[in-house]
């Protein structure tokens, strides 16, 4: 069954040399740091960066999104009209806010207490706990998982840490 990751396309979509990469370096080249003396991205920095301001976080988004949120339709359609899959998940964090549910026939939401939240992404992300925190991060907190879990066909609770097998959403 294929899989379209939306980080994996947000990462993909930053590579250097490619637009949104060009986007984000004209955005953030005058914050100390985000942008390195070859031009690369330091993520580390702009993920401090975005996660302590809202504007930025969405100077960020209006950089990139258009671009995630095109490579996203490109594969689901490869994968779902050039080869002919009966099912593709598609695997996005952001599910609802960009809107993308609309692509689905169906949703799952895979979710956890915020506190198991945090603590995984600061693993994964070698972050700050405290960064994690930030209301730019996880943006409302207990509201958005209930407000996903309402609007999913399926809810899931992760109440144990998951295997190295990713759970995907469709």
């Amino acid at each position: 069954m294929p899989v379209v990751d939306a980080d994996v396309i947000a990462h993909d979509v930053m590579a250097k040399g490619r637009p949104a990469h060009k986007r984000v370096v004209a955005a953030f080249r005058e914050h100390p740091g985000v942008v390195t003396a070859d031009g690369d991205i330091d993520r580390a920095a702009l993920r401090a960066l975005i996660f302590s301001d809202r504007a930025l976080n969405r100077k960020l988004k209006q950089c990139t999104h258009a671009a995630i949120a095109f490579e996203m339709l490109a594969q689901i359609f490869r994968h779902s009209v050039l080869r002919r899959q009966p099912v593709v998940v598609l695997d996005a964090p952001l599910l609802f806010e960009s809107r993308s549910d609309l692509l689905c026939k169906h949703t799952i939401v895979v979710h956890c207490a915020e506190s198991t939240q945090i603590a995984r992404l600061a693993q994964r992300d070698a972050c700050k706990h405290a960064l994690l925190s930030c209301s730019c991060c996880v943006p409302a907190g207990r509201w958005v998982q209930t407000h996903h879990v309402e609007r999913a066909q399926v809810a899931w609770s992760s109440a144990v840490r998951p295997s190295r097998r990713r759970c995907q959403r469709t």
